[in-house]
């Protein structure tokens, strides 16, 4: 689904990513792990089209390193960035409509029932403004944002920053249940190693911008040195 190979990004002289290189197959879930400033949000918008980037980037074969921001989503990748970043003077139904902005399909309604499928609140509260949300709520409506776009692949920001724990769980949940629903492809960014390794079957560790190990999920828990080294318990 996505491939990346060697890949250098940064903002205007600041290199950030010195030659990242990882994959996310179809129907899975990888996540990216790492400390404050390791470059996991760079990662993400480096796929997305929003940095400064070279090398190798390909989603379904296709080569993306070039592509502008738009194109890429155009293509099928959904991007919540963190915090979640909905937009908090529109109601929760304008939100997800621009979800779907993108689409050329025009029948957009099996999908808005498919999300609040996910998340039942969203249609009881169809008509309330996003900024009035609880934090949890508006990174749900963010990701059901994501979701309207009918995405191949859907990379999540640190999704449980902030969040209670009952709320994270509720999130990762329905994250789970997305993937093996819809056979979407998930990559993950999160400081919560614990978490994000009990959900996805793969896992990088970014350090300074490089990736310092990786390897299935229930290897990198069981490995007492990669747990203390890289992943904070």
């Amino acid at each position: 689904m996505l491939e990346l190979t060697e890949v250098v990004a940064g903002y205007g002289g600041n290199t950030v990513l010195h030659g990242v290189s990882l994959t996310v197959p179809e129907r899975t879930i990888v996540c990216v792990l790492g400390a404050n400033g390791a470059g996991k949000t760079t990662t993400l918008r480096a796929i997305s089209g929003v940095v400064q980037r070279s090398g190798a980037i390909r989603l379904d074969g296709r080569s993306i390193g070039r592509a502008s921001a738009e194109q890429i989503a155009r293509w099928g990748v959904a991007h919540v960035p963190q915090g979640g970043s909905v937009y908090q003077k529109l109601t929760v139904e304008e939100n997800l409509r621009i979800g779907a902005h993108l689409r050329r399909d025009g029948d957009v309604r099996a999908d808005r029932h498919r999300v609040s499928d996910y998340f039942p609140w969203l249609s009881r509260r169809c008509d309330q403004l996003a900024g009035t949300l609880s934090g949890g709520q508006q990174r749900m409506l963010a990701i059901a944002r994501g979701l309207m776009m009918r995405p191949r692949l859907l990379m999540l920001d640190e999704p449980s920053l902030g969040l209670a724990p009952l709320v994270v769980k509720e999130v990762f949940d329905a994250v789970r249940t997305i993937s093996a629903d819809l056979g979407m492809a998930v990559l993950v960014v999160e400081q919560n190693a614990r978490l994000a390794l009990r959900s996805a079957v793969h896992g990088y560790v970014l350090e300074a911008g490089a990736v310092a190990v990786s390897g299935r999920s229930e290897v990198l828990r069981a490995d007492d040195s990669v747990r203390r080294s890289y992943l904070g318990y």
